[in-house]
């Protein structure tokens, strides 16, 4: 799996989270870390184990695409706001400092943004979500 990483993205709020274990199993104090993806391969797999399929995820492709590429997310955090786990980012730093969570945005049915989260972000992005609604997350980048 490769992504291409454009750039860094802290979230300040994670700083004001209450100090419990988050729901995706991080540790009280982590804080929250994400670093924006331009692409995500996903690859599909025959019953032998060998790759039959290779796509590419990047902003535009059709929730379909997605989910025929990828198949159903992990976690829904919202409607247009999805999760999925075992997806690897290309930069070596964002997978040393846990983020290994792949959230995808969706704005009218199609890629609006590819994040590789850590687990506090996650949450963030799920109280996010839930307090302004998802259309307003994906133009909030």
């Amino acid at each position: 799996m490769t992504t291409r990483t454009s750039s860094i993205l802290l979230i300040a709020a994670a700083l004001q989270t209450v100090a419990l274990l988050s729901a995706f199993g991080a540790p009280a104090g982590t804080p929250a870390i994400g670093y924006r993806a331009r692409t995500v391969t996903a690859w599909s797999w025959n019953g032998l184990l060998q790759r039959s399929d290779t796509q590419t995820i990047c902003a535009g492709i059709d929730r379909a695409d997605v989910l025929s590429a990828m198949g159903q997310p992990a976690r829904q955090l919202a409607p247009d706001v999805w999760l999925y786990e075992g997806y690897k980012p290309d930069l070596a730093e964002a997978e040393a400092r846990g983020c290994t969570l792949l959230v995808i945005t969706f704005a009218q049915g199609k890629v609006a943004d590819l994040k590789f989260v850590n687990a506090p972000a996650a949450e963030v992005i799920t109280a996010q979500t839930k307090a302004r609604g998802p259309h307003l997350y994906a133009t909030s980048r």
